[in-house]
């Protein structure tokens, strides 16, 4: 979301507030603030503060960078009565894919649909599709999107493949080094770090 393009007014917390969790919370009652993005693991130490139920201005909130534990989506709409949107990207391939959550659909798996805005894949280290359920690497279509390090030939050429089911010549894929595999509706579900 981009707030101010659209005519929103952005409040930014003082410089160390963003890690001064009670300080957060008033700040967002105190100003009525609607949209908020965390990473996960700040998620889950907002949540745990004693008076985030007063947050009701809340109607948005973004997560990205990590994954999303399971424990922390169901504290999410335990304490809150707002939307939850999962962001799955990389700098080098932002906004691959996003999972919209609400308390009606709190046991949808947390798995992506493959290419939303992007296609993701799993993929073996032989760059072949896996079949569903076994794990591999998740790779997100670089096309539009950057096409390399400045500078670094070698690691571009790590990173940025050539698409092994594309038609599209010159077609690349960013390999994320997360790991992920398919579930039976062909979404893909995002299970840590392969490093």
């Amino acid at each position: 979301l981009e707030p101010l393009s659209a005519g929103s007014v952005l409040i930014l917390a003082k410089s160390g507030e963003e890690l001064d969790f009670p300080s957060l919370v008033r700040l967002i009652v105190e100003q009525q603030i609607t949209i908020m993005h965390f990473v996960p693991s700040a998620l889950r130490m907002f949540l745990d503060q004693p008076e985030v139920k007063k947050c009701r201005s809340l109607k948005h909130v973004i997560c990205s960078g990590e994954i999303l534990p399971e424990e922390v989506r169901q504290q999410f709409f335990v304490c809150l009565d707002t939307n939850l949107h999962v962001y799955y990207a990389a700098t080098e391939a932002p906004a691959a894919t996003i999972l919209d959550l609400h308390r009606d659909n709190r046991e949808q798996p947390l798995a992506f649909p493959s290419g939303t805005t992007t296609k993701v894949h799993v993929l073996t280290p032989l760059y072949e599709q896996v079949p569903v359920s076994l794990h591999g690497e998740a790779y997100i279509e670089a096309k539009g999107k950057i096409r390399g390090y400045l500078g670094k030939p070698a690691l571009t050429a790590e990173k940025f493949v050539p698409d092994p089911l594309s038609t599209t010549p010159d077609s690349r894929l960013y390999k994320t080094g997360d790991l992920a595999c398919y579930l039976e509706d062909g979404s893909i579900k995002i299970l840590g770090r392969h490093d």
